[in-house]
């Protein structure tokens, strides 16, 4: 999980910099610093904002992805391994050949 926190670390990072560059655009580009719908920097704003959510969106359908894919599957193939043993030591306590130390 930490590729998740320094993945939203940087996401972050990236939003705190594209904020600040906006207000400096704002703060030497308009005199009254009053923003309107229909001002090129608003247009631009409003694609930063749905370019980074489809990022964040596809940050963590890929994490998701690979979180079942990587870890759940070893976890998964653990699981199967120590279920074989249980039964392969269950066969062999039938078989007689399995004997158990006294302790």
């Amino acid at each position: 999980m930490d590729i998740y926190a320094i993945l939203c670390i940087f996401t972050l990072t990236m939003l705190c910099l594209w904020h600040a560059a906006l207000g400096t655009i704002i703060f030497h580009a308009i005199p009254d610093f009053h923003v309107t719908a229909d001002m090129w920097i608003a247009h631009i704003d409003q694609w930063v904002f749905i370019s980074a959510i489809s990022i964040f969106i596809c940050i963590h359908v890929a994490l998701l992805l690979w979180l079942y894919f990587v870890p759940l599957k070893r976890r998964r193939e653990m699981a199967k391994k120590d279920f074989d043993y249980r039964q392969s030591i269950v066969r062999e306590k039938k078989n007689l050949t399995y004997i158990p130390i006294p302790m």
